[in-house]
C-alpha cells in the first residue's frame, strides 16, 4: 500500500511536471510571435515578480 502512495505520488509530480513544460513552451511560442517591445514589457514584469520572492 505505502508503495502504491508513492507511485501515484511521483507519477503525479512527474505528470504535472509535464503539463508546466507545455505551458511554458506554448507561453515562449506566443512570446515569439508578440512585437518586440511588448515582449520587453513582459520580461520587465518577469524579473519584477522574480525579484519580490
Amino acid at each position: 500500500m505505502l508503495f502504491h502512495l508513492i507511485f501515484n505520488k511521483n507519477s503525479l509530480s512527474a505528470f504535472a511536471y509535464e503539463r508546466y513544460a507545455e505551458a511554458y513552451q506554448m507561453q515562449q511560442t506566443v512570446l515569439k510571435r508578440l512585437p518586440e517591445k511588448i515582449q520587453k514589457q513582459f520580461e520587465e514584469e518577469k524579473r519584477k515578480l522574480l525579484n519580490e520572492h
